[in-house]
């Protein structure tokens, strides 16, 4: 009998959690009774029923003595190392979100700050470890207070960060938590809801189904969704750019597309335009839109090459090749996009010479050779690490096809846009070409 309650006690804290994650409050009562009286996981459970019941006082003083328990705790494992006391301070960092949480539902007439308690919370979640345990708890403590639909940029990272730790189930649970539905992600059900979940929810679900191998129809489900993206953000666009905002527009489910005017149908009103300015509000929702524009037509570029090994000699290479232009168009300012439509011009020119024992026709440097030129000083410039590999593409092709006028114009033209220590790295290059 003494082997089973302390069987049961090793246990219960798994219990506890096991019955907070799946909402079943009453359980959680039972397994609090089993845990040894003082450890810091009765406090901790404790702590979080008394919230959900709203005994804020008895959640402070569980919270203390939580505290309390850890620092004997977080004090050995700190002198070790910081990374052994990581889990620790992770647990202590929840603690203080329970007490801010506390504050958060104390002030539910005061949305402003309610607010404001949000994006503390976003901050401080992108500092933490990129790791999975850590992530869920984190989550886990803030889902007593805020919904996943309210949260959905951190559950989105949460299941990205699931998908590439090889964490499947719980990206899908992740991601089913923001669709609002249970079991298999690619179910008919599901699948219809995805279609009219925010934009941000739609591209996270089409990647998630990618990686598990649901490669075509991953891709073709991303065509229609950039098609639908492109044409919203385009009349958004126009509608705002002409002045039309606010009251003027409605938006479909809250988030996406345009569904109209109102009722004045372009009429000007007698004593001036009754049209409110546009938002800082809709100009950063225009603008969030036109960064995941980028990221789909990338994602567009990318799974085309891997689905056809990357051959660049066949018919496909055209669609790549428009693919990433489109991804640096709605976004000129992102390294990745250029760096990725450089390197496919470079893959094509590759492809199409390596047999050529003559000269390279006219159209393979004016559609593949200048593009890649371009492609990698906007790359090099925009980098923050190391280009190495971007100027030593760049320089094979200038060294191959520098006969070219229209090769060295852009050449001269584009060394003025990257930074001279550029070239330090490639020192070597230079001088054997001037040696020749």
């Amino acid at each position: 009998m003494s082997a089973g309650v302390d069987h049961k006690k090793h246990i219960a804290p798994l219990a506890a959690a096991a019955a907070w994650g799946m909402g079943q409050w009453e359980l959680m009562d039972s397994y609090l009774s089993v845990m040894k009286p003082h450890s810091p996981d009765r406090s901790f459970f404790g702590a979080i029923l008394s919230i959900h019941r709203n005994q804020f006082e008895e959640a402070h003083r569980h919270i203390t003595k939580a505290r309390d328990g850890l620092d004997q705790e977080l004090s050995a494992l700190l002198g070790e190392s910081y990374t052994r006391a990581y889990g620790i301070i992770v647990r202590v960092q929840m603690l203080a979100e329970l007490e801010e949480i506390v504050t958060y539902k104390q002030h539910v007439n005061d949305p402003e700050r309610q607010e404001r308690m949000r994006q503390t919370w976003t901050k401080r979640l992108k500092g933490c470890q990129r790791n999975v345990e850590v992530w869920g708890r984190m989550l886990k403590v803030r889902a007593l207070v805020i919904t996943p639909q309210e949260n959905t940029e951190m559950y989105i990272k949460f299941a990205s960060i699931c998908r590439k730790a090889q964490r499947g189930g719980l990206a899908e649970k992740s991601l089913n938590s923001l669709l609002g539905t249970t079991g298999s992600i690619t179910s008919p059900q599901s699948l219809a809801k995805v279609h009219d979940s925010p934009y941000s929810v739609q591209y996270a679900v089409y990647k998630f189904l990618w990686s598990n191998g649901f490669h075509d129809g991953a891709l073709s489900a991303l065509r229609d969704f950039t098609n639908r993206l492109r044409g919203h953000f385009q009349e958004r666009n126009s509608a705002l750019n002409a002045g039309v905002a606010n009251g003027t527009l409605a938006m479909t489910n809250g988030v996406n597309g345009v569904n109209g005017v109102n009722g004045l149908n372009g009429v000007h009103a007698p004593f001036g335009s009754t049209i409110p300015p546009v938002t800082q509000k809709e100009k950063a929702e225009l603008n969030d839109w036109k960064m995941l524009l980028a990221r789909c037509y990338l994602k567009q570029g990318d799974w085309q090459t891997k689905l056809h090994d990357g051959d660049w000699q066949a018919d496909h290479v055209q669609d790549v090749l428009t693919s990433y232009y489109q991804a640096t168009q709605y976004n000129q300012e992102w390294y990745k996009a250029w760096h990725s439509w450089a390197l496919a011009n470079f893959e094509v020119v590759t492809a199409l010479t390596s047999n050529q024992s003559t000269d390279v026709p006219p159209f393979i440097v004016s559609d593949h050779v200048v593009p890649a030129i371009k492609g990698f000083f906007k790359s090099i410039a925009l980098s923050s690490m190391s280009s190495l590999q971007d100027t030593l593409r760049l320089l094979t092709l200038w060294f191959a096809h520098g006969s070219h006028q229209e090769v060295t114009h852009n050449v001269q033209q584009g060394i003025s846009s990257v930074s001279v220590d550029t070239w330090l790295e490639v020192m070597p290059q230079l001088i054997a070409r001037i040696n020749q």
